[in-house]
């Protein structure tokens, strides 16, 4: 019986003695300007003056990355759509116009996406495109964010 109890309180210490895993952040970036879209692709500002980060992989890793933002899409009957790109490579699952950020029925929408992907050791570099779609000539981003973890 002693042994029991002996077993039970040790088994309890290493639980509670295990740290609680964590996400590791290698990136993080937050823009609070509003970014007009006019052209009809192109690279979303992440921080002031910068359309690209760079984040570093000690090993092999599945990285999460989320970008969120305020999104308008100002005329015609289209829409705005977002893809995220690492190593001049657009994520999948949203490619091309796959993922519409918000359309000219939304006003000002708020909207948030996620990926994964598992990239070697080493330096990366992350980007936000923005594409404007159907008959729409013009957009705005505002309050963006992008965070790259594991």
């Amino acid at each position: 019986m002693k042994t029991q109890i002996l077993a039970a309180a040790l088994v309890s210490a290493l639980v509670l003695a295990t740290p609680a895993a964590e996400a590791k952040i290698y990136l993080s970036r937050v823009n609070t300007a509003v970014t007009e879209l006019t052209p009809t692709i192109m690279d979303v500002p992440l921080a002031l003056g910068q359309t690209s980060a760079q984040f570093v992989l000690a090993a092999r890793t599945r990285v999460a990355i989320t970008f969120s933002s305020e999104c308008h899409a100002r005329d015609g009957t289209g829409f705005v759509s977002i893809n995220i790109v690492v190593d001049g490579i657009e994520i999948a699952p949203a490619r091309g116009l796959d993922l519409g950020w918000c359309s000219h029925l939304d006003g000002f929408a708020a909207a948030s996406t996620t990926v994964s992907v598992g990239l070697a050791a080493g330096t990366h570099i992350v980007r936000v495109r923005a594409i404007l779609g159907g008959s729409t000539t013009s957009g705005a981003l505002d309050d963006s964010s992008l965070v790259v973890f594991d």
